[in-house]
């Protein structure tokens, strides 16, 4: 694939903050990598990261999470494929996650011994709950948006593209022409989700200034109060970039994948 454009990575508050949790990985570096696709997202999209890992020795296994081929597929079919791809895979494990795969990676590399690191791009992590998330009216608001009557949904990827083509350089355009956004399930987004991987686990924080999704301020403000019971500072890195970090940023994404494990 043709290489995006790189950009500037600042340290929020230091390379590794004291007070991450340890890990019996420590000083090591890590072996194999997890990497979780975001909402309509494909294992594709992780084509810029996958051949800088793998340049570096680090196995890869890029997920498909099936709440994106099966309409009866949701979130707990999603977190069991990345935890039988941990397993699959020789620790330390660094599981990195894109968007809304954060929620499909914090259940299923929860209680996992071989993961040493997460690494949140673009999302944050969030506390447990056995409870129903928020109704989806927002589904049928968004006129860029498809309901179909199999219970899935997707991002209409010529009107998508139509809008905002101007916001991606030719080769990510060609990319998501190729490779266009899937239909995912509702179950998906409207499972609990009682995982909290982040409580036992070091994690990083990718995030965009300009990113339109994930306001960075609210981000880091909400991972500190997270972290704050258990007496742990996060580890926040802000990008000069927007949501689409994968596409963008790829070298600073494996950067941290690489790096040696807290």
């Amino acid at each position: 694939m043709t290489e995006p454009a790189q950009a500037l990575l600042t340290d929020h508050a230091g390379h590794t903050l004291p007070g991450m949790a340890s890990s019996r990985w420590e000083g090591q570096r890590p072996r194999s990598a997890v990497l979780v696709h975001g909402l309509w997202s494909c294992p594709q999209d992780w084509g810029w990261v996958t051949p800088l890992l793998e340049g570096a020795g680090v196995e890869v296994r890029a997920v498909d999470l099936p709440s994106h081929t099966w309409p009866d597929a949701g979130l707990r079919a999603d977190a069991e494929t990345v935890r039988v791809a941990i397993g699959d895979l020789e620790p330390p494990t660094v599981v990195a996650a894109w968007s809304s795969g954060a929620d499909s990676m914090r259940l299923g590399a929860q209680d996992q011994r071989g993961v040493a690191r997460l690494v949140y791009v673009a999302c944050c992590p969030e506390p447990a709950t056995d409870e129903q998330p928020a109704p989806l009216e927002w589904i049928d608001t968004n006129p860029l948006l498809r309901r179909f009557d199999d219970g899935t949904f997707v991002l209409d990827t010529d009107l998508w593209l139509a809008a905002e083509s101007h916001l991606f350089p030719p080769e990510v355009l060609t990319h998501l022409q190729d490779h266009r956004r899937r239909p995912v399930s509702l179950r998906a987004l409207t499972e609990a989700n009682p995982g909290h991987a982040w409580d036992s686990v070091p994690f990083t924080l990718l995030l965009g200034r300009s990113d339109p999704l994930v306001q960075a301020d609210e981000a880091t403000r909400e991972a500190r109060d997270l972290l704050a019971p258990l007496n742990r500072e996060p580890d926040i890195r802000l990008l000069d970039c927007d949501h689409f970090i994968p596409f963008r940023q790829p070298h600073l994404i494996a950067d941290v994948i690489l790096e040696t494990l807290p």
